[in-house]
């Protein structure tokens, strides 16, 4: 997990909130399953939740760095962090839009 405490709230990935937020639980010594030493399944959830999300995020990127490749161009935005699904929604509408306007002008 890259530290990203030192940034504003705002500009911090979920995935580390997440994970984050796992980690803060599982210390909180006033916890039951912590006193019992048994697995705290919210916070399990909590970091399989984050894994997802990277997961994702990363195919995601994976997919617009292939497509941006085949068209041979570089995204300016390849290696920041997309927040949100409408931000990708709208770099792959964009991406679209242009492919499609390319296309009729080569014919």
């Amino acid at each position: 997990m890259t530290d990203e405490s030192h940034l504003p709230f705002s500009e911090q990935s979920l995935a580390f909130r997440l994970r984050k937020r796992a980690e803060i639980r599982r210390a909180n010594t006033e916890r039951k399953s912590v006193q019992e030493g048994r697995p705290d399944r919210v916070s399990d959830l909590l970091e399989e939740a984050a894994s997802e999300i990277e997961r994702l995020r990363d195919a995601a990127l994976q997919s617009l760095g292939v497509f941006e490749m085949l068209r041979g161009h570089e995204l300016p935005f390849y290696n920041q962090r997309l927040k949100t699904a409408e931000h990708l929604r709208a770099v792959l509408n964009g991406l679209s839009t242009e492919a499609a306007s390319r296309s009729k002008t080569d014919e």
